[in-house]
């Protein structure tokens, strides 16, 4: 079981799966890969980083604009 928190979301995210990557978790989420990042502990996370079971991980929209 991995707990997401979406930033602006007031409920955490439960899924149950552990040993998957950042981007199926992302793809499972519906959230996109470009446009999102993924912090554990505090530590940004790649997209092949592997999630274990009872981690909890925080997503992050991130924009950028000119």
């Amino acid at each position: 079981m991995i707990k997401v928190r979406v930033a602006g979301e007031q409920s955490p995210r439960i899924v149950e799966a552990a040993g998957i990557r950042v981007s199926e978790l992302l793809e499972r989420l519906g959230l996109s890969r470009s446009e999102h990042i993924v912090l554990r502990n505090g530590v940004p996370l790649t997209e092949d980083e592997v999630l274990g079971d009872g981690d909890e991980v925080l997503v992050y929209l991130v924009k950028s604009g000119g």
